[in-house]
C-alpha cells in the first residue's frame, strides 16, 4: 500500500520520469491497484443513459429552472419551483374571496367611491 513516506514530493524536476508525471503524484503501480468502473454498468438505468447523453447542465441564478443540453440538441428544462409549490398548494377556487377577479373588482370599485369623494369636495 502506498503512504506518505512512499510519495516523493521533489518539486525541481531533477527525479527520473518528471518530464511525463507530477512529482508528487503516486506511482502507477499503485494507481492500477484501482480498477477502472466499467462505463456498460450505468446504461441498463434509462436514468443513467439520458445524463451520460447530456453534455451541459445549467441552473438560473435562483436555482429554480435545471437546462440540460444534449447531444441530439434537445433541452430539456424542469422547473422545480412550480412543480413542488403546485404539488403543495392547489389554486384559489374562483368563488373564494382570495380569487384575483375578485380583488380586481374590489379594487375598482374602491377607486371608483374615492373619485366620488373627490368630486364632492
Amino acid at each position: 500500500e502506498a503512504s506518505l513516506e512512499d510519495v516523493d514530493f521533489a518539486t525541481d524536476g531533477d527525479q527520473p520520469g518528471d518530464d511525463d508525471t507530477n512529482a508528487n503524484s503516486v506511482g502507477p503501480d499503485e494507481a492500477d491497484q484501482f480498477p477502472d468502473k466499467d462505463p456498460e454498468d450505468d446504461l441498463d438505468d434509462p436514468a443513467a443513459r439520458e445524463w451520460k447523453a447530456c453534455h451541459a447542465v445549467a441552473f438560473n441564478r435562483r436555482g429554480t429552472y435545471l437546462i440540460a443540453g444534449h447531444a441530439s440538441g434537445a433541452v430539456a428544462v424542469h422547473d422545480f419551483v412550480s412543480r413542488t409549490l403546485s404539488a403543495v398548494y392547489s389554486p384559489a377556487k374562483p368563488d373564494s374571496p382570495t380569487s384575483a377577479s375578485k380583488k380586481k373588482k374590489r379594487g375598482r370599485a374602491g377607486s371608483e367611491k374615492i373619485k366620488e369623494e373627490s368630486s364632492a369636495v
